[in-house]
């Protein structure tokens, strides 16, 4: 899978909460991200045969 980055600003309190959780799971903020995007907008499921 091809990736790029992500850039945002948020405000300290949210960033310092984000990041306690990420450390405390063991995870990435990439991962996290991940998590937290496709939660909310989850990915298309591809047809894997026709309907006839």
């Amino acid at each position: 899978m091809e990736t790029t980055g992500l850039t945002c600003k948020i405000p300290l309190e949210l960033h310092n909460q984000i990041r306690e959780e990420i450390y405390a799971s063991g995870s990435t903020v990439s991962k996290f991200i991940e998590m937290a995007t496709t939660s909310k907008h989850p990915r298309p499921r591809t047809a894997t045969r026709k309907s006839p």
